[in-house]
């Protein structure tokens, strides 16, 4: 068998041969939880739920006093402060940014904002280019503008030229008119 701590961390690795330990002490660890763990947990469980309402908790500790739980005092005196807040954050989007990626800041109710995010400019037509040609296999040879179309409007088939949709759709209509006019003389 081995120590108990070769044992956990050897378990932490998640490593799947890492022996049995010397010893195992069910009851033990049993107590050990319920001592250390769960007493303390449903101690502070028992001291909020006995105090629902807290307005403020303010403390401070030095290295020397973290051995010890802190004490609270009490101090009726204090205005209360409202546990709700209203946050707006306002994505500050452009050309020059992906979504997600822009500028971001947080406005208050009265109008105050601050910084939340500086935002990660979207990379140039030529550092895409260049990123691109780095993909194996593929080789960006021409870094230039995409060909312009000859059209681009409702008029185009296919990438075909406005006039050739045209006639292409001219031959369409007279196709189908011919149809309709052979199943209506069958009729």
């Amino acid at each position: 068998g081995e120590d108990e701590r070769t044992f956990y961390n050897c378990l932490s690795r998640g490593e799947d041969g890492c022996g049995e330990p010397a010893s195992f002490d069910p009851v033990g660890l049993t107590e050990a939880i319920e001592a250390q763990i769960r007493a303390p947990s449903d101690a502070a469980h028992d001291l909020v739920h006995r105090h629902g309402y807290l307005t403020r908790l303010f403390t401070t500790m030095s290295a020397e006093e973290m051995t010890v739980d802190p004490v609270f005092q009490l101090d009726d005196g204090l205005e209360d402060v409202d546990n709700v807040h209203v946050l707006t954050r306002v994505e500050r989007c452009s050309s020059q940014y992906y979504r997600g990626d822009a500028p971001q800041e947080d406005v208050l109710p009265d109008g105050t904002t601050s910084s939340a995010s500086e935002g990660r400019r979207a990379p140039s037509d030529q550092d895409y280019c260049d990123e691109v040609g780095g993909i194996p296999d593929y080789e960006a040879t021409d870094c230039s503008d995409p060909p312009a179309s000859s059209g681009c409007g409702l008029c185009t088939v296919a990438g075909l030229a406005p006039i050739q949709g045209g006639v292409l759709g001219g031959l369409l209509f007279f196709w189908l008119a011919r149809r309709t006019r052979k199943l209506s003389r069958r009729s």
